[in-house]
């Protein structure tokens, strides 16, 4: 996921947005103050630049474009806010228990907005918020590092691609926050899969990427067999319909070859999920790519 902002220049804009708040909040409480003898000033308007503010705060996700659930919640906040200051002024009296409600409510929305300032730090450092692996945006840069290495020394690394079988259904069964559980769930067993100096990514909503370094496929194999280990102890199962399923995964592991591009590579390594058998009662199910058979289906796809 490539982002098209500037950090620095998102951050002042949250900030500017913050400001705005705290001046329209305090104007707020200067006209509940003086609403009893209508001699206070008239209260100003709700600052209008949350939607191009936050604007940017949208992901894209399994190829549709979907708001950030906190985004959402924070734009009925605002028009709660809204609404529960114009209630305050056209009472025309100091009602305690409305000016708690929207105090609360303020409070709530500023803690909110800090949250997305704090998440887009966290993102362009290359953190994937939702479940603390490394994001795809850090991914490209450091995959293609990995690539420089092979083609330069010969330090050669194994990549795997995996994914939560289903998922799709899954979530339109359970929801996002379920959905989002087994994701948090699923990166937990991947970072306990790995070695020390192995780093996994979420990659493309319910895919993940290990990057196995100095490793080939027998030791890509390995790390897939201990995700499949976790995945396995945990006996992980999801109702759909009625039916209970086992939650289950698919990988697929290679070995690039120096002259391989990333994003290529990975788009390749999904095809092969997509035309591999799931196996009938297995929760993990892998297909190996060795360098002699990228190298034939490259040169099959340049014939």
């Amino acid at each position: 996921m490539a982002h098209d902002y500037d950090l620095y220049e998102e951050l002042g804009s949250l900030n500017t947005l913050l400001g705005a708040y705290h001046d329209w909040f305090f104007n707020v409480l200067n006209c509940a103050l003086y609403a009893k003898d209508n001699a206070g000033p008239a209260i100003s308007p709700i600052p209008g630049l949350f939607v191009e503010t936050l604007g940017s705060m949208i992901v894209e996700t399994d190829g549709e474009v979907q708001e950030v659930d906190i985004v959402r919640k924070l734009e009925a906040q605002h028009h709660e806010l809204e609404a529960c200051a114009k209630d305050i002024y056209n009472t025309g009296t100091l009602n305690p228990a409305k000016f708690d409600e929207f105090t609360n409510l303020f409070k709530t929305f500023i803690s909110g907005i800090q949250k997305s300032c704090q998440n887009l730090i966290l993102e362009e450092w290359g953190l994937d918020v939702l479940t603390g692996l490394k994001n795809s945006r850090i991914m490209v840069q450091e995959l293609s590092q990995e690539m420089e290495r092979l083609s330069r020394h010969g330090l050669s690394f194994s990549l795997v691609l995996a994914r939560i079988d289903d998922f799709q259904e899954l979530k339109k069964t359970l929801g996002q926050a379920e959905a989002d559980r087994y994701l948090k769930m699923i990166a937990s067993f991947i970072r306990r899969s790995l070695r020390s100096f192995d780093t996994a990514y979420r990659f493309d909503g319910h895919h993940f990427v290990m990057a196995l370094k100095q490793a080939d496929l027998l030791g890509g194999k390995k790390a897939i067999e201990r995700l499949g280990d976790q995945l396995e102890k945990s006996g992980i199962k999801y109702e759909v319909a009625g039916e209970k399923r086992m939650l289950t995964m698919s990988c697929c592991v290679s070995e690039p070859l120096p002259d391989d591009k990333i994003l290529k590579l990975l788009e390749d390594l999904g095809k092969d999920l997509d035309t591999q058998a799931k196996e009938f009662g297995v929760v993990l199910t892998y297909h190996e790519v060795s360098p002699l058979q990228r190298f034939i289906q490259t040169g099959q796809k340049n014939t």
